[in-house]
């Protein structure tokens, strides 16, 4: 890795240059290995998440992480299996990832529709406010910068009052005025 940093033909502020450091990373040790690191700084992006880090910072990190694992993904099957049976293991990992990516947004889809979400809504956990309370504020807080819900958890929150009025408004709004 560090002859292709110091390569004159290297330039990170080309996409294509950072995935042969990727590709690198990943021939360089063990491909269960290479999973198991890049898993766990996936994980790392997903407890950005969590707290307040911006989260276009913390999707950078996870997709840092899927970037590196999907090499790795695809290598180990050459670890694992015999020549023979290469294009049938490939077909499975691409036919399962597909899949996946289906049925993740099918299980998003029925999980903010308005019948379970709205159970899952009624759900109140202790010294957890967010202000959320419909499917439709559950959907636009995914999408909104974390710091902006109003409430707080267990503590003085980060929102600023002009921010938590704002956003008050936009949901009362939304679901017509209280």
């Amino acid at each position: 890795m560090r002859g292709l940093l110091s390569h004159p033909a290297y330039d990170p502020r080309n996409p294509n240059r950072i995935r042969s450091l990727v590709g690198a990373f990943a021939d360089s040790m063990p491909k269960g290995q290479v999973m198991l690191i890049t898993n766990g700084i996936k994980i790392v992006g997903c407890m950005m998440m969590l707290i307040t880090v911006h989260p276009l910072a913390a999707y950078a990190i996870v997709g840092f992480g899927a970037a590196a694992y999907s090499p790795a993904k695809y290598g180990i099957l050459t670890e694992l299996l015999p020549p023979q049976q290469l294009v049938v293991a490939n077909g499975w990992i691409e036919g399962t990832t597909v899949a996946s990516i289906i049925l993740g947004v099918l299980t998003g889809g029925i999980l903010i529709g308005p019948k379970i979400a709205t159970v899952l809504l009624g759900f109140n956990m202790p010294y957890i406010d967010t202000g959320i309370d419909t499917p439709p504020e559950a959907a636009i807080s995914g999408h909104s910068d974390a710091n902006a819900l109003p409430g707080s958890v267990s503590g003085p929150s980060t929102c600023t009052p002009s921010r938590r009025k704002s956003v008050r408004s936009s949901f009362s709004t939304m679901r017509g005025a209280r």
